[in-house]
């Protein structure tokens, strides 16, 4: 499972970039479509990874801190999106951030698959 997270992971950091090169709404479609299917993929599956490879005793606690940095998405990712748009690079910066955010995610999953999770 790891391997496919990681790889997916990698797919989803190409495809983020890519909505901002498109010249209209058409084009924005497919590439928009497609890195949201793979980070939804990516976001289901890295839970069942954590899930599956976490104890009984402890599968609580590793959840809980896997949500923390989600539900501070919420919070934080309109106003970041919102200072992103709103630079000289415009609202199509906010592909690229998104991408290196991904990047920044998947060297999060290679900290955490490091990690010994004890009972």
């Amino acid at each position: 499972h790891w391997r496919i997270l990681f790889i997916a992971a990698a797919v989803a950091v190409v495809l983020w970039p890519l909505p901002a090169l498109a010249a209209d709404l058409v084009t924005f479609t497919l590439p928009w479509a497609l890195a949201n299917g793979i980070t939804s993929s990516v976001f289901s599956l890295s839970f069942n990874v954590l899930s599956s490879s976490a104890t009984d005793a402890t599968r609580g606690r590793v959840m809980t801190f896997a949500y923390l940095p989600v539900n501070l998405g919420y919070a934080v990712g309109p106003a970041l999106g919102a200072v992103v748009a709103s630079t000289s690079a415009g609202l199509t910066a906010i592909f690229p951030l998104a991408a290196v955010i991904t990047a920044l995610d998947i060297g999060a999953l290679a900290v955490a698959r490091r990690q010994p999770v004890e009972g």
